[in-house]
């Protein structure tokens, strides 16, 4: 599947046709950085779907209940699953590590409660059935992998008619090579698979804004289809506060052509969360910040036409609906505090 395009842009944010709004990587396979079970069962490379051999016990030592939020994903959606033993306050015996993946889409799990919780994409395009394929090692056995059917329901994206002034007309040559920078920039960031969670419970809004354009929205420019909002864009005034969804490390703050001033969030797990067109930005590389924690204010940085807060979310380099993020059901207690 490949890897979105990431545009900042709203109602009255500019695009334009001859280059993708702040451009996301190209396809790749997002980077799986070593685990725990990586040291224990030898590597990551055989656990490509069609590579899981079906000789591999499957069950044979404790059956994990599984859950997942939202309970109906949809295309678009980020997705949390949570593994569990079935017996209430019991845990996973002695498992040491879990892995797993959603279709074609690897998900990084951690230990949460009784079990282990993880973050999967449910990309754009993707609706019907998948595999959830999940693979845990034991101390004192083989490593065990467990399947089940996952529906992955259709959305309809509608379609927004904008009439582009001629000052949102093509880049120059040297936007387009500041362009290509920040794309760089974002790819190699995105890569990066913290491996581990932040997490310390659901996620909330960042502000209290109405949604003025959705995710997916399909952008027709002067009659031309020409891009597709891979955000989510809430209302807002220059300088009202704009706050971190959900615990993390700040992974990546600057000035971008499309973006204006950003600040991308690490939550562990290849989970990102990234807030456009800031009119200042009150945090800095590296710095820890609590679920709530003022980031930034809102603005009208970048190619937008009016302040607001464009709100993007990754999971796995796959650009989804931030929204989905508040029906995940986040286990507590998760490990806390910064990584070493």
């Amino acid at each position: 599947m490949a890897l979105s395009a990431l545009t900042g842009l709203m109602m009255g944010c500019a695009s334009t046709p001859t280059a993708p709004p702040f451009p996301l990587p190209d396809p790749v396979t997002p980077a799986v950085h070593p685990t725990e079970l990586d040291l224990l069962i030898g590597g990551l490379e055989d656990f490509e779907v069609r590579r899981v051999s079906p000789a591999l016990p499957r069950l044979s030592y404790v059956a994990p209940l599984v859950t997942w939020t939202p309970v109906a994903p949809r295309e678009g959606d980020a997705v949390g699953f949570y593994l569990s033993a079935h017996a209430p306050g019991a845990n996973l015996f002695h498992v040491q590590a879990v892995e797993g993946v959603l279709g074609e889409v690897p998900i990084g799990f951690a230990e949460a409660g009784d079990g282990w919780f993880g973050i999967a994409a449910a990309p754009v395009g993707s609706p019907g059935e998948k595999e959830l394929i999940v693979r845990y090692a034991r101390e004192d056995g083989p490593v065990v992998v467990a399947s089940l059917p996952v529906e992955i329901q259709r959305r309809d994206f509608p379609a927004q008619q904008l009439s582009v002034a001629s000052r949102y007309s093509s880049p120059s040559t040297e936007a387009l090579e500041r362009i290509e920078r920040e794309r760089e920039e974002i790819r190699a960031m995105l890569a990066v698979t913290t491996p581990r969670s932040y997490l310390d419970g659901d996620f909330r809004w960042p502000r209290s804004g109405r949604i003025t354009s959705g995710f997916g929205l399909r952008r027709v420019f002067n009659g031309e289809l020409q891009s597709r909002h891979w955000g989510l864009d809430l209302s807002g005034a220059t300088g009202e506060p704009v706050r971190s969804a959900g615990r993390g490390r700040v992974a990546l703050t600057g000035n971008f052509y499309f973006a204006g001033n950003a600040v991308f969030v690490d939550h562990g797990l290849g989970v990102y969360t990234a807030y456009f067109h800031l009119s200042r930005i009150h945090v800095a590389l590296g710095d820890f910040v609590e679920r709530g924690q003022l980031v930034g204010d809102v603005g009208a940085t970048g190619r937008v036409t009016a302040a607001h807060l464009h709100w993007s979310l990754y999971v796995g380099g796959q650009s989804l609906d931030a929204s989905s993020l508040l029906e995940i059901d986040v286990p507590e207690p998760i490990p806390a505090g910064p990584a070493d």
